[in-house]
């Protein structure tokens, strides 16, 4: 493959990289509305007092948005990896002129995986360099204990 038609399959790579990587922004953006409507009508209903039968309906929703956003986060961070990968091996096929610049500098995925492999661990936990998919599944995490804890002792009180 020539110059220019790596540069071609790079373009069109990259937009399929942006794409997916600004999907997952809005799809991660969206859970948090639906979130905070779902927990405000949550403290809404609890101050009417409806019964908290009827009330544990809302953490449990709450739940069940979680898992569906989480699936999706993992689908759309596939797409996004696929982006990357294809980008590194396009860029890995682009000679740069190493006499007047360092081609490593433009290797930008690969630069990053170093990176990241050179975080320290404690543990389980990272000290350094998270990444999105630790964040947000630190947050999907949360949310998921706290909801379907809450929904529990909803049940709980209200069959008390």
């Amino acid at each position: 493959m020539n110059k220019e038609d790596i540069w071609k399959q790079r373009d069109y790579v990259w937009k399929y990289f942006e794409m997916h990587a600004a999907q997952r922004m809005k799809i991660f953006n969206f859970y948090l509305i639906l979130s905070g409507f779902t927990i405000g009508g949550f403290f809404t209903l609890q101050k009417q007092f409806l019964g908290y039968k009827w009330l544990s309906i809302l953490p449990f929703l709450q739940f069940f948005l979680t898992v569906v956003f989480w699936l999706l986060e993992v689908r759309t961070k596939q797409l996004v990896k696929n982006g990357e990968n294809a980008l590194k091996e396009l860029d890995n096929q682009l000679d740069y002129d190493i006499e007047r610049i360092n081609a490593e500098i433009f290797n930008l995925f690969q630069n990053d995986d170093r990176i990241m492999d050179g975080s320290k661990k404690l543990w389980f936990i990272k000290l350094s360099k998270y990444s999105y998919s630790d964040c947000f599944n630190a947050v999907f995490l949360v949310f998921l204990l706290l909801s379907l804890i809450t929904g529990i002792m909803c049940l709980y009180i209200g069959y008390k």
